[in-house]
């Protein structure tokens, strides 16, 4: 008897559990949405997308569903929406902006505060901290820094002088940046690059780039059950990883408020903003007043700035981007070596900007503009993330459609849907850096390797001026050229998403550095 009430309750407990399934993932078809492929229970796409190539997927679905401009997907059983039309790409990001103004990650500053910080934070409380955040990276602030970022790629240009040929440029350009934002907002002399042991620091930092299937049930259970997520008090960050880097950041922050050290850096500025005590936080605040972020509630808040958000905002500069800007590195270095031509180009500017100027300094960087063209090209060609993400604040219908989501819907735009669009760019796969020639205009949203509209990356200045940096005093100095032992043409690759990027990465690419006979530093 006991046997078959069991039984009984484990097949009805399944039929629940199926039945629930199942009408989650109608989300889409109800709306009158196609979705992706096939959908598994309770997992949806999370396969495909957790462990593929994300360029491959993105490129599969935009061959498949050329007419669509948007497309269900469901991540566990999550409904996400991928928006592939330009016109629509331009609405979130930037014409309904109000709509879609957070990311969607969760945030809670009362439990995880060093989880708190400009990418995660929403609505009020994002914008009054973007404006005070934003002075770290003005104009001026940048040209103080640069100093600091000529003087690690000199540094950077002593280890590769060292490593001969046939070397892998990706790990001393992660070193490189990771050195250039420790010391240039920190104070911090990390000697990464000229470590001959891995430091702790190091070693950290590379441990916080590493998705565990803790770290991943984590986001799971967030993603599914946020509530759940939030009762239980789940951590999206490895415990280790952000104990030392607080103990490093508070003690750091001891130092400047003991008046010790004063240098006007990023930590000087969240000395003064935690100062303050608290940000106000009011409806009628206009000091970005283009973020147009839309609120009923007209009373005055008031957001503390605690040691613990300050160490997350710490947390967010010191281990996010790092990677993206050594990647970037590597790949440009991967089109000057097979396009030789648009090489000479390259460096034949930085001579004549240096011949004229005298110095590399912030000013005659920023007179490079063929480099800059060749920077942009690369990150349509190869961009650093697969997806932007932002959140459905609240109900919104597509313009010129019936298609309407709910808040709380997240929505994927895939950068290879503008970037690789033939309308856009012609012979998309090409490498070719007048794309970007002053004369050539693109709309809004067409180029997305920083994002686009209110939310678009505050640190562009900064990092297109220490890339740009050293790779003016490599091509003062080498002529890059392909390894033999590296597989060309380099397959595009993006990382996938969740735990997957763990177990999957681009092939090493390898490069002989010809010094040339007028080499200088």
């Amino acid at each position: 008897m006991l046997t078959s009430l069991l039984i009984l309750t484990w097949l009805a407990v399944f039929t629940f559990v199926w039945r629930w399934m199942s009408q989650q993932h109608k989300f889409w078809s109800d709306r009158g949405v196609p979705t992706f492929g096939c959908t598994i229970p309770f997992l949806g796409n999370a396969l495909k997308f957790n462990f593929t190539n994300s360029y491959q997927i993105t490129m599969e679905i935009i061959e498949k569903h050329k007419n669509d401009p948007l497309l269900g997907i469901y991540h566990f059983t999550k409904p996400n929406l991928m928006v592939k039309d330009l016109n629509l790409i331009q609405h979130v990001m930037i014409k309904d902006f109000h709509h879609f103004s957070d990311r969607g990650i969760p945030s809670d500053e009362k439990n995880r505060p060093f989880e708190v910080n400009l990418f995660t934070m929403c609505g009020k409380k994002w914008r009054a901290c973007r404006g005070k955040f934003s002075a770290m990276f003005t104009t001026s602030k940048v040209r103080k820094m640069f100093p600091l970022m000529k003087d690690l790629a000199k540094v950077l240009l002593q280890v590769v002088d060292k490593n001969g040929e046939a070397i892998d440029l990706k790990e001393p350009f992660l070193q490189y940046a990771l050195d250039v934002v420790a010391s240039t907002a920190f104070g911090m002399d990390t000697k990464i690059l000229t470590e001959e042991k891995e430091s702790e620091f190091r070693r950290m930092i590379r441990k916080n780039y590493k998705m565990t299937p803790k770290i991943w049930l984590a986001w799971i259970l967030f993603d599914v059950f946020p509530t759940l997520a939030a009762k239980l008090r789940v951590h999206l960050l490895r415990d280790d990883v952000v104990s030392y880097f607080a103990n490093i950041v508070k003690e750091a922050l001891a130092n400047r408020k003991n008046g010790h050290i004063q240098r006007d850096d990023f930590l000087q500025l969240m000395v003064r903003l935690q100062e303050q005590g608290s940000l106000e936080i009011e409806h009628e605040d206009d000091c970005d007043s283009y973020l147009n972020v839309q609120n009923e509630d007209k009373k005055t808040e008031h957001f503390e700035l605690t040691e613990d958000i300050m160490v997350g905002q710490a947390l967010l500069f010191l281990t996010v981007g790092n990677d993206g800007t050594s990647s970037t590195l590597t790949s440009i270095c991967y089109e000057f070596a097979m396009n030789p031509e648009i090489q000479e180009k390259a460096r034949a500017e930085v001579r004549e900007v240096l011949r004229s100027s005298g110095i590399l300094d912030y000013e005659s960087v920023n007179k490079l503009h063929y480099l800059d063209q060749c920077f942009k090209e690369t990150l349509r060609l190869h961009p650093t993330v697969p997806y932007l993400i932002r959140n459905c604040c609240k109900e919104y219908t597509f313009p010129g459609t019936e298609i309407s989501i709910p808040a709380g819907t997240r929505v994927m735009i895939p950068l290879v849907a503008t970037h690789m669009d033939p309308e856009l760019y012609p012979d998309p796969s090409k490498f070719d850096p007048e794309r970007f020639a002053p004369e050539m205009s693109h709309p809004p949203c067409s180029f997305l390797a920083f994002g686009d509209g209110p939310r678009i990356c505050l640190a562009i200045k900064f990092v297109m001026s220490e890339m740009k940096c050293v790779l003016a005093k490599l091509l003062m100095r080498y002529r890059f050229t392909m390894h033999p032992s590296s597989e060309v043409p380099l397959k595009p690759w993006l990382p996938p998403a969740g735990i997957g990027a763990s177990f999957s990465s681009r092939k090493t690419l390898l490069f002989n550095l010809e010094t040339l006979k007028d080499a200088c530093c």
